[in-house]
């Protein structure tokens, strides 16, 4: 079993829904990246540098999210999990709009919740956008997984891999 040493309650913009929103960050099953348990919590390994640390993120209420981290003086993955996920994207002005075109309504409110969430790192972003533009998602999904399998740095327990480094991609 993991042992987290950090605990922090991350407030979110409401309304907020973690299931969404890390699906929505996942894409695909095929990501071994981005881990959803089976009780909705959200898994990452994130690496800063030479900092490391397991996070484990799930949602106390609709204003609430706990993260916990493994390592030691991780308070440095509390504003990389806020950007990944959206928290405090506000979509008020988004949902009034939408409200008035009757399918984008029916999509808003069966989606409420849902914040568009971002990569860790400008270099995640751009590795997908070009592994992305291939023929198809899972395509693209299976590039990408063989490609953080290879390189990727597991976690110790094996619950999910950082995404790799520019280093590692360049030392492989």
């Amino acid at each position: 079993m993991q042992r987290f040493n950090m605990h922090v309650q991350l407030p979110v913009a409401s309304p907020y829904r973690l299931d969404l929103t890390a699906e929505a960050l996942r894409r695909l099953a095929a990501n071994v990246v981005d881990i959803i348990d089976d009780d909705g919590a959200y898994y990452r390994y994130l690496t800063l540098g030479a900092k490391k640390s397991l996070v484990r993120v799930s949602q106390h209420d609709e204003r609430t999210l706990d993260v916990k981290a493994s390592g030691k003086n991780d308070a440095w993955v509390v504003p990389i999990v806020a950007r990944m996920l959206g928290t405090q994207v506000n979509l008020r002005a988004w949902y009034a709009r939408s409200a008035k075109i009757p399918w984008l309504a029916y999509l808003a409110r069966e989606l409420r919740g849902v914040k568009p969430p971002r990569y860790s790192s400008l270099w995640e972003a751009c590795s997908h956008a070009i592994v992305f533009q291939q023929i198809s998602i899972h395509a693209a999904g299976s590039i990408m997984r063989r490609v953080v399998e290879a390189i990727g740095e597991p976690h110790r327990n094996g619950t999910c891999i950082a995404f790799p480094t520019p280093e590692a991609l360049l030392e492989s």
